[in-house]
Formats: C-alpha cells, sequence, structure tokens
C-alpha cells in the first residue's frame, strides 16, 4: 500500500495492539512485528531530501503524509520499536524546513497545522513559531481540528496557558 495506507493500519496498533492481544484476537508478537514491518517500509518511500512520498522515494514530496509518517515513527519509537534515528532526523529537518518558508498556499494551513503539531510532538519547534502561527492564521485555519492541534502543539511544547485559551475558543465556535 501507500504510506498514507501503511501508516493508517500501524497507528493504532500502537495504542490497541496491546489491547487485541489481551484479548486472545492476536498474539503480542504478531502486533509487534507488524508494526515493525510497517516502520521498514516506510524507510523505501522517503526521499533523499528527508520527506515522505506516497507511492515512491522517487514520488513528490507532501507536506501532510511527512508529518503523518513522523507523528508514527515518533510514537513508534516511544513504544520501543527500532526507527533510524537519521531518516526520523532528515524528516524533522524537512519539515521545518517547509515550514521556515513563508511564501505558501493558504490550502497548506491544515497541513502546517499538522506539522506543527507534529514537531512539537518531537520538540523539534520553538513554541515562538507555533504562536506566531496561531496569531496570524488561526482564523483561516479550514478546521477545528487544524485549530486544535495548533492547541495541542502549545500544551505539547508546555505553554499550558494559551492551549487552553485556544481550546476555549474552539468550545465557543460550536455555539
Amino acid at each position: 500500500g501507500s504510506a498514507e495506507q501503511i501508516t493508517s493500519r500501524a497507528m493504532p496498533l500502537l495504542q490497541l495492539g496491546a489491547v487485541a492481544a489481551e484479548l486472545d484476537i492476536v498474539s503480542e508478537q504478531l502486533v509487534k512485528n507488524r508494526i515493525q514491518r510497517s516502520i521498514d517500509r516506510l524507510m523505501t518511500v522517503q526521499r533523499t531530501d528527508g520527506a515522505f512520498a506516497m507511492w515512491s522515494a522517487q514520488g513528490p514530496a507532501e507536506m501532510w503524509l511527512t508529518a503523518y509518517v513522523v507523528d508514527f515513527l515518533g510514537r513508534a519509537r516511544e513504544a520501543g520499536y527500532r526507527v533510524p534515528e537519521l531518516p526520523l532526523r532528515k524528516s524533522v529537518e524537512w519539515l521545518n524546513g517547509v515550514l521556515d518558508n513563508a511564501w505558501f498556499d493558504e490550502a497548506e494551513l491544515a497541513a502546517r497545522a499538522y506539522a506543527l503539531y507534529t514537531l512539537a510532538g518531537a520538540k523539534a519547534v520553538d513554541v515562538a513559531e507555533v504562536r506566531y502561527f496561531q496569531e496570524t492564521w488561526w482564523a483561516a485555519l479550514p478546521t477545528r481540528i487544524a485549530r486544535a492541534q495548533i492547541a495541542s502543539a502549545l500544551a505539547r511544547l508546555g505553554d499550558g496557558g494559551r492551549a487552553a485559551d485556544a481550546f476555549n475558543q474552539l468550545d465557543r465556535s460550536r455555539e
């Protein structure tokens, strides 16, 4: 499958694999093997610049996809899986480089929000950058999930007050 499909199948296993094993649906070792194979397969669709492409390492770079894969790889590493350091670092650097480009289409805003959330989880972005993005683009973000990702990024980086304000704005936007 594509990088998105591989990640979408493996991401839930990080949380639910133990539950499935506990319920005797599948063995814990089978889940672990599947997750590790997914990580290894994702490395084959990483471009030399660090970005991920949908189908092959020669495909076009995709910001949202790269953020999604980096999010998964970071969670997998935290769960004790073998995630190669250099490819992960190159992906993080690529995401930071894309975000450093001030010239972009507003259609990328949701992907940029997710990239900031992912980088915040990796502690690879400065809180000032997330604050600036929130101040500049909050009203233009196309979805509530993108706003929630920015609020979560602020929380991940230790800016609890601003994160709480952002989450409160989300609550008010439902009224």
